[in-house]
């Protein structure tokens, strides 16, 4: 160094060269340090509170957060900002303690705005002590969370409404049991100290837990693949649990998973109901393949059935026994008509019979008619001589010359008898006639009726 700039460092207060590199280091860390006070400024809402809580300054930002301007703000004190339910609260009155023992807090809490709304934020609160150790004054950096508490009120609302209603169990990547809420438990049957650090193989049977399939099924999760079905699961008391599930990997920050969630329904009585169908509808099958095979005797089984089905399989059962009833009354009414028609055909062979009877006996009727008309008409010749002899007779006696009245007398009463017995024999003609009529109508309808029977 030159002996005048030596002179000149030591006119400057004795300093050396050797301090302007310090010097240098120095302006610019203030220069970053207003740098870094300016981008919080712009960035977070900055509020400067006294011991006893009364706001002494506040940034622009913390103006635009609160609604209100700096003027209308300073001097408030800060519990006027939040609820009375948070001020009064154990939280906020120990906050308040450790502030006061000089320990940096942070907390969220909800701040009264301007308008009469509130909003969310994340608080860093800074204690500046005195000399003495006193809390002299508090420098609070506040972030605005509230759309990050409001995504996390909805994810909650929407958890606590899928807990309501389905089965939700947390497992470790190699299926030990970590968490299990109440639905889960009533499915399976199980307290949550009974399943909580054991292996998820407790629901699962010998034969499932000893496969490569489920071995394959824990290696595809703990790679971070989802995976979805129904599934059998085991319960307490080794009864039967069908779920509709979906098991979900979860990522830590650094994309890598580190636990399962499964979401379930238990689905047992729809499985139990599809079987119930399924065994109804084979059933179902087999009687109406008898029932068109002519067998009317089978029924479906009713045990086991419940419901809807119960009532399908009962309505089916009917509808063939009424079938069998219909075909029970056809067959008696078959069995009766065919009586009657043998009970028919034998009379109509009795009445062939007799009607041959009866035309045999009026053709001897006809005959004897026939001989009884020809001695009638002998009968007349016989009396149309006796009268021709009369009348003989009555001349030889009229000849003799009424030789002896009683015999003229005689005689005349012969000629009268003669006279009833002409007329007798006209009535025996008459007779006749009708008897020949008679016998050629009977004739006819017994033609008649050798044709028809």
């Amino acid at each position: 160094m030159k002996p005048s700039a030596r002179k000149h460092a030591k006119a400057q207060g004795g300093k050396s060269l050797a301090a302007a590199p310090t010097h240098g280091r120095r302006a610019a860390r203030h220069a970053f340090a207003r740098e870094r006070s300016a981008a919080l400024e712009r960035a977070l809402a900055i509020l400067e509170w006294a011991a006893d809580g009364i706001l002494l300054d506040v940034n622009s930002e913390g103006c635009r957060l609160l609604g209100r301007s700096a003027e209308d703000l300073i001097g408030r004190r800060h519990d006027v900002f939040i609820k009375p339910e948070s001020r009064e609260s154990a939280e906020y009155r120990a906050l308040r303690e450790k502030l006061g023992r000089g320990e940096p807090v942070r907390w969220q809490y909800g701040l009264m705005t301007g308008a009469g709304g509130e909003v969310w934020v994340e608080s860093f609160c800074t204690p500046i002590m005195d000399r003495s150790g006193t809390l002299a004054r508090i420098i609070e950096h506040v972030i605005d969370i509230t759309a990050h508490k409001l995504e996390l009120a909805h994810q909650r609302a929407r958890l606590a409404a899928i807990d309501k209603v389905q089965a939700v169990i947390e497992f470790a990547l190699d299926g030990t049991i970590l968490d299990a809420n109440e639905n889960f438990l009533k499915t399976v049957g199980y307290r949550l100290d009974e399943i909580k650090g054991r292996h998820h193989s407790l629901f699962v049977d010998r034969a499932t837990r000893d496969s490569a399939e489920y071995r394959l099924f824990w290696e595809k999760l703990g790679r971070g693949e989802y995976d979805q079905g129904q599934y059998r699961r085991i319960g307490k008391d080794g009864r039967e649990v069908w779920i509709q599930a979906s098991y979900n990997p979860i990522f830590d920050l650094g994309g890598k998973p580190y636990k399962v969630i499964k979401y379930a329904t238990d689905i047992t009585e729809q499985v139990r109901a599809a079987r119930q169908l399924q065994a109804a509808v084979e059933q179902t099958q087999a009687v109406v393949a008898a029932a068109s095979q002519g067998d009317l005797s089978q029924r479906i089984p009713l045990e086991g059935k419940e419901g809807s089905i119960a009532e399908m399989c009962s309505g089916i059962n009917a509808i063939i026994e009424a079938m069998a009833t219909v075909v029970r009354q056809i067959q008696q009414a078959a069995a009766s008509v065919r009586a009657a028609a043998q009970e028919i055909a034998s009379g109509n062979a009795d009445l062939s019979a007799r009607t041959e009877q009866q035309a045999a006996s009026l053709e001897e009727t006809a005959s004897s008619m026939e001989e009884l008309t020809s001695t009638v008409k002998q009968n007349a010749d016989n009396a149309r001589q006796a009268n021709q002899l009369a009348i003989g007779a009555s001349e030889v006696a009229r000849k003799g010359g009424r030789v002896v009245s009683d015999v003229v007398a005689t005689m005349s009463a012969i000629s009268e008898a003669s006279k009833k017995i002409v007329d007798i024999i006209g009535v025996i003609d008459g007779i006749a006639f009708q008897t020949n009529i008679l016998a050629l109508n009977a004739a006819v309808e017994a033609a008649r009726a050798g044709e028809q029977g």
